[in-house]
């Protein structure tokens, strides 16, 4: 590790102009995919990284976190057996969506990927969650709109999102018209992250909204008080106390 690698660094559109993301993060995540060409992970240290970019390891660890937060990267750790002492940590980048307007021809290892990804999808949803029925749908719509690749901790906390709208009364045939209506404001919004739809769900549950229904009658009595002058305020970063 005491050279520079000469491998590519590749910044997607997704990351590039996600605004939860720092600019050093984003720079973070192109060292990360060029470390990954070598062995298909990322085996870096953050004392590392806080020596290349001459910052501290607290900063390389909040940018970290924040790429695993949006989802762009997962991360795995390695135990020692029998001890909760970290031998290795792994960084891999996850999948970002294909532009289907360019007509490319899937390579080998690209299929490999997607077959790995598809694998680790089904798994995640079939046991890992406790609602994977209801999410499934949610998921897909994820996958399919801009989001990036679902990283499990992401489905994680939106199967913990199925078990908070259970506790306040919503029956499990509207949870996932729900939070599948939470996606489609953040592809609305420009904001495809976790952390916006996050917000979003929160504002739901605290006004206790339980069907889509209530939600689509709460947003037009909204625009009727405010003339149409503030659209779907609600939905601000501002309101949901977001700093993109």
């Amino acid at each position: 590790m005491s050279e520079h690698k000469s491998y590519y660094a590749t910044i997607p559109a997704n990351v590039r102009y996600d605004k939860s993301l720092t600019a050093n993060a984003k720079l973070l995540y192109g060292e990360i995919t060029a470390l990954c060409n070598e062995k298909g992970f990322c085996w870096a240290s953050n004392d590392y990284f806080a020596s290349l970019y001459d910052v501290n390891k607290v900063t390389i660890s909040r940018w970290i976190s924040d790429l695993i937060r949006c989802g762009y990267v997962s991360r795995e750790m390695i135990y020692k057996e029998g001890s909760n002492e970290i031998v290795n940590r792994y960084l891999r980048i996850n999948q970002y969506p294909i532009n289907k307007n360019v007509n490319h021809p899937i390579n080998k290892n690209a299929k490999d990927n997607n077959t790995s990804f598809n694998n680790t999808f089904n798994t995640t949803t079939n046991t890992s969650s406790g609602h994977g029925d209801i999410l499934k749908p949610v998921l897909a719509f994820w996958e399919n709109n801009g989001f990036g690749m679902l990283a499990p901790i992401t489905v994680e906390h939106l199967d913990h999102w199925v078990d908070d709208f259970i506790k306040i009364g919503a029956s499990e045939e509207n949870i996932a018209p729900l939070l599948t209506h939470a996606l489609e404001i953040a592809v609305s919004s420009g904001h495809c992250n976790y952390r916006y739809v996050n917000g979003i769900l929160k504002n739901f549950e605290k006004k206790r909204y339980l069907t889509v229904e209530q939600v689509k009658a709460e947003d037009k009595k909204q625009k009727t008080t405010n003339s149409g002058k503030i659209e779907n305020y609600e939905y601000s970063p501002e309101y949901l106390n977001l700093d993109f």
